[in-house]
C-alpha cells in the first residue's frame, strides 16, 4: 500500500485488498454466442445484471495481457455504478499492463473525481510500463489529464525518473493544480537536476506551490544541498505549512541542515525561531543536545518550543531531564508549565 498526498488529495494505491472473486454468472441475453471467450466477456461488461458484469471484469483480468483488446471496454467499466465492478475492472486493467495505459489515460479526462483517482491508482500500479504514456500525457490539452499523469508519475517514484524534464516544464503550467502537483512529484522520482527550479518555486505563488517545492526538496535529501539558503529563507514564510515543509527540507540535508537550524534559533524573527525548533525536532534523539541548550535561550518562544519538542520525544529525551527540571523555574509561566509536562513524559516517576 502506498500513500501519497498532493494538492489536498490522498492517493491510496491498491484501494481494495483481498477482494474475493465474484461467483460465476450465466451469460444472459445478448451475450450467448459471441465468437470467442474474450468477446463474450466484453459483451457481459455491458450486461444489466451486476453479478454478470463483475464476473466478466474478473474473467478478463485472468486473461492478463491476452485481454489487451478489452482495455477500452474495461476503461468504460470504471464508470460503472457498482463499486465492485469498478474495482474488478481496475484490477484487470493493471493485470493487462502496458496495453491498458491508453484506456486509463483517456479516463483521466473524466469529471468524476473517483473515476479519475481509480485511473491514477491503476496507472501507478502498472508502474514503469506506464511511464512513456504518462510522459506524453503531460502535454495533453486537458489540465485534468496533465494533473492525473503527474500524480501517477509521483507514486511510481524513481522508476519514473525519465519524466523529470517534462515534470519540471509543468512548473510553468497554466493550471495551478498541475504546477503544484508537478513540484511535489519531482521529489519522489529523485529529480536532482530540478533543484534550481524548485528553489525558484520556494518564492512563488500560490502557497501550495511553495509547500510542495519544500517537500520535494526534503524528498531529494542531500541532492538538494544547493537549496539550503533558500530553505532557511522559507523558515520565515508567512504560511505555517511552508515553514514546516522548509524544516523538513533542512532535515533532509542531514548535518548541514541541522547546523543551519541550530543557528536559526537566534534569528530576529520569532516565527523563524519557532520553525527552527520544529525542524530540529525532526532529528529525533540526535536533536536532544541542541533542544536542551535551547531551554536556556534568551528567547521565551524558543524555550517554550524546545520544552514541547522534548516532551514529544518522550524517553528519547531523557538526557534533557536535568535542564527541564531547571526550566520549571523559568521566568515565563508558559515555559514553566511546558517543562513540567515534558518531565512527566521524559522522566516519569
Amino acid at each position: 500500500m502506498v500513500l501519497w498526498r498532493v494538492a489536498g488529495v490522498l492517493l491510496l494505491i491498491s484501494p481494495v485488498v483481498g477482494a474475493a472473486p465474484p461467483r460465476k454468472a450465466p451469460p444472459g441475453k445478448g451475450c450467448a454466442r459471441p465468437g470467442t471467450k474474450l468477446e463474450l466477456l466484453v459483451c457481459q461488461l455491458g450486461h444489466r445484471d451486476e453479478q454478470v458484469r463483475r464476473s466478466a471484469a474478473h474473467g478478463l483480468g485472468l486473461l492478463g495481457a491476452k485481454a489487451a483488446a478489452a482495455a477500452p471496454a474495461l476503461g468504460r467499466a470504471l464508470r460503472d455504478k457498482s463499486e465492485r465492478v469498478r474495482w474488478f475492472a481496475a484490477r484487470s486493467l493493471v493485470l493487462i499492463g502496458k496495453a491498458a495505459v491508453p484506456a486509463l489515460l483517456d479516463t483521466l479526462a473524466e469529471s468524476e473525481p473517483e473515476v479519475r483517482l481509480t485511473a491514477i491508482r491503476s496507472l501507478a500500479r502498472i508502474g514503469a510500463d506506464a511511464v512513456p504514456g504518462l510522459r506524453r500525457a503531460l502535454s495533453h490539452k486537458d489540465a485534468r489529464v496533465r494533473e492525473g499523469a503527474v500524480q501517477a508519475l509521483a507514486v511510481i517514484g524513481p522508476a519514473a525518473a525519465a519524466a523529470a524534464r517534462e515534470l519540471e516544464e509543468r512548473l510553468a503550467d497554466p493550471a495551478e493544480a498541475v504546477r503544484v502537483s508537478a513540484a511535489r512529484a519531482l521529489g519522489p522520482i529523485g529529480a536532482g537536476g530540478a533543484v534550481p527550479a524548485l528553489i525558484k518555486a520556494l518564492s512563488a505563488e500560490p502557497v501550495a506551490l511553495r509547500e510542495a517545492a519544500a517537500l520535494a526538496l526534503a524528498d531529494l535529501g542531500e541532492k538538494a544541498a544547493p537549496a539550503l539558503p533558500a530553505l532557511l529563507g522559507a523558515l520565515g514564510d508567512l504560511d505555517y505549512a511552508v515553514r514546516r515543509a522548509a524544516g523538513a527540507g533542512l532535515h533532509g540535508l542531514g548535518a548541514p541542515g541541522l547546523a543551519a537550524l541550530r543557528k536559526a534559533l537566534d534569528h530576529k524573527l520569532s516565527l523563524v525561531r519557532q520553525a527552527a525548533v520544529e525542524g530540529l525536532a525532526r532529528f529525533g534523539a540526535g536533536a536532544v543536545p541542541h533542544l536542551t541548550r535551547a531551554l536556556s535561550s534568551r528567547h521565551a518562544d524558543v524555550r517554550l518550543r524546545a520544552a514541547v519538542a522534548l516532551a514529544e520525544l518522550g524517553a528519547a529525551a531523557a538526557p534533557a531531564a536535568a535542564a527541564l527540571r531547571r526550566a520549571r523555574g523559568d521566568r515565563d509561566p508558559a515555559v514553566r508549565k511546558a517543562a513540567r509536562q515534558a518531565l512527566e513524559r521524559v522522566a516519569p516517576r
